[in-house]
């Protein structure tokens, strides 16, 4: 039954990573031993330091534009063939 509601929500793209009392519900559930809020927490927060990594790598860092640190979208759309 836990497995059956877990898949779902997986496939509804629902995420519960950021709700550890929900996840604790589910773990006391299911019968296993609680989570460890501080190394949850530190988990957590190297999951969001890799996710802004990657998401400048593709996006780059705050203006949207890969290598053109120092200039504005604006600015880099008026270059051409560099």
């Amino acid at each position: 039954m836990l497995g059956s509601y877990l898949r779902n929500l997986n496939g509804a793209d629902i995420s519960l990573a950021d709700q550890p009392d929900i996840v604790d519900a589910l773990l006391a559930n299911a019968e296993l031993p609680p989570l460890d809020l501080e190394v949850y927490a530190e988990s957590r927060e190297r999951a969001k330091l890799t996710e802004d990594a990657r998401n400048d790598f593709y996006d780059g860092p705050d203006d949207n534009v890969v290598g053109r640190k120092g200039k504005t979208s604006e600015e880099d759309d008026n270059v051409v063939g560099e």
